[in-house]
């Protein structure tokens, strides 16, 4: 459950605004209600639109009663082989990213200098594999770890009594996080890489008077601190093991290793597994950017919108839009809006590893031919990278939105609120021809 809710958390720069629509105006509580159910459940549910379309494409998947009012849609395979590779899947990296992402803008930027980004390569030989890079998060607030520690109720006790608020200049040099703990006493690592000139560490970055808090609130919520001198590089390997070499060896990082060294959407029914495991939180990260691009100005009165969407890996761009557009005219139908749906003219770019026979009739086009997309929004999708491993694309369209699976979970679902809709009846007649409401057993 930790991985699927780690995938639940994504990172975008699409900057959050408020909404063009007044919350008082029925409309404006449509589309607030509609963002709250593309984000609901921990880990994010898929709605049965996206699932029945997972069934559709892929196929050997059983729709079953579950309780009540409820289904469950279930892989009918069940053979060792195939749970074990869509158990894989959960743990994301991208074998075509190597350390040649260092000198992308967002390294360059992030690690601040020369010292902290010959570290960088240093740390990657040191492992033994280069996925390590996509694991490695540059200038980490301290604040969003303790502040998501205690927010979500994991650590409250822990942290009651720091002051959170004196940390919130504060960041640190690299962390790495583990999205679900199945060995390692840690939830995460952080790392300071000291001795280049008018560089300073964490501990002389802090005001004095806080340092000792910062130390212990770090440690109340399980996290290290490994100090990397530059001049004791060379027996980085030692200082590691002699830190935290348990961390290190926590089996979900063997897992990454091993997902890297032998991708699987290379393997048979790799591409399957993937699209099975990350398909429904890629689509409801795209549904839910997608909307907030949109839906703050939209208009309800028809027109169209171009959209189009970079595919990295996993198929998502179909059945996220049109998740969307249902969902927007459902809840409009209920609500009794008149609306003129908008057309939804899509583009697809994706990428030649993850081509599959299933969704050909999607016609996706090459991934290079993104540049010479001008519509109104280009949206760039990828589950497999976190953020700063590939170029920003680049193209004509109106706007560009970017979305990466999270590092870590910094943030806390929001929920937008809106005035009460006034649905219509559900029959026609008179009063007394409609369903009476439920009785208690008093009633009777």
């Amino acid at each position: 459950m930790g991985l699927l809710r780690s995938l639940s958390h994504f990172e975008t720069d699409l900057q959050e605004e408020e909404f063009k629509i007044s919350a008082d105006a029925k409309a404006g509580s449509i589309l607030r209600v509609m963002l709250n159910l593309l984000q609901r459940g921990r880990p994010t549910r898929a709605t049965t639109f996206v699932e029945d379309y997972l069934q559709t494409t892929w196929g050997n998947i059983h729709v079953r009663p579950d309780g009540p009012g409820a289904i469950t849609y279930c892989d009918t395979n069940v053979e060792k082989d195939w749970t074990k590779m869509l158990w894989a899947a959960l743990f994301i990296v991208d074998p075509r990213v190597g350390k040649s992402a260092l000198e992308l803008p967002y390294w360059k930027a992030g690690l601040g200098s020369d010292l902290e980004l010959r570290f960088g390569n240093y740390f990657l030989r040191l492992r033994g594999s280069e996925a390590w890079l996509q694991l490695l998060e540059p200038q980490c607030s301290l604040e969003s770890i303790l502040w998501y520690a205690y927010r979500s109720g994991e650590c409250v006790k822990e942290l009651w009594n720091i002051p959170l608020d004196t940390f919130a200049q504060q960041r640190v040099d690299m962390t790495i996080q583990l999205p679900a703990i199945f060995q390692s006493q840690k939830k995460g690592m952080i790392i300071e890489v000291d001795g280049a000139p008018f560089h300073s560490t964490m501990s002389s970055r802090l005001l004095d008077g806080q340092r000792d808090s910062a130390v212990k609130a770090l440690k109340d919520t399980r996290w290290s601190v490994l100090r990397a001198r530059s001049d004791a590089w060379n027996d980085l390997r030692q200082l590691v093991s002699r830190h935290d070499e348990e961390f290190f060896s926590d089996p979900y990082f063997k897992k990454v290793e091993e997902n890297y060294t032998k991708p699987l959407y290379a393997q048979a029914d790799g591409v399957r597994a993937l699209s099975l495991a990350l398909t429904p939180g890629s689509g409801a990260h795209s549904a839910c950017r997608t909307g907030a691009t949109l839906t703050r100005e939209a208009s309800f009165n028809g027109g169209a919108w171009r959209i189009g969407v970079i595919e990295r890996d996993v198929d998502c761009a179909h059945v996220a839009l049109n998740d969307l557009r249902q969902t927007m005219v459902s809840l409009c139908e209920l609500a009794g809006l008149e609306w003129q749906r908008p057309e939804l003219e899509l583009e697809v770019f994706a990428s030649r590893e993850f081509h599959s026979s299933e969704t050909d009739g999607h016609s996706k086009k090459p991934l290079d031919e993104a540049q010479s997309f001008d519509g109104d929004v280009l949206i760039d999708v990828s589950t497999l990278q976190r953020w700063g491993l590939s170029e920003a694309p680049r193209s004509a369209a109106l706007a560009t939105v970017t979305i990466r699976s999270s590092h870590s979970k910094s943030a806390i679902r929001q929920f937008a609120s809106a005035a009460p809709l006034t649905y219509e009846p559900l029959m026609d007649g008179d009063a007394e021809e409609r369903i009476p409401d439920p009785q208690t057993p008093d009633d009777h």
